[in-house]
């Protein structure tokens, strides 16, 4: 069985991603995140990890290509893929939303 796996999919807000990427790496070093959820990235290639799963990011152009490094060994692979579909679907308000309240919690925290 393949230890990783890559999935590629049309990405078609990429102008969101230097504030998405911005809060991840901000999230990560949270007190009750650090250690646990390791992020490290830039807009077009990053990593990002917890104790069970691990995995890595490309952009380029319009397109990301996600590559899965480390799964519970009873996890299927088409379980993960279509999680990552459904990350990558949602709506472009929802992103935003998301984008919003994680600067509102920010802001909140400080």
């Amino acid at each position: 069985m393949a230890k990783s796996k890559s999935f590629t999919y049309p990405f078609p807000f990429t102008d969101l991603m230097p504030r998405a990427v911005e809060i991840a790496a901000i999230y990560s070093e949270k007190p009750e995140y650090k250690g646990i959820y390791i992020f490290e990235g830039t807009i077009q290639y990053g990593k990002i990890s917890s104790p069970k799963m691990a995995g890595e990011y490309q952009l380029t152009g319009e397109m990301i290509v996600i590559t899965i490094v480390k799964k519970p060994l009873l996890v299927p692979w088409k379980l993960i893929e279509k999680q990552i579909e459904i990350l990558l679907t949602t709506e472009i308000e929802e992103v935003q939303n998301f984008i919003r309240q994680a600067e509102k919690s920010l802001l909140d925290d400080q």
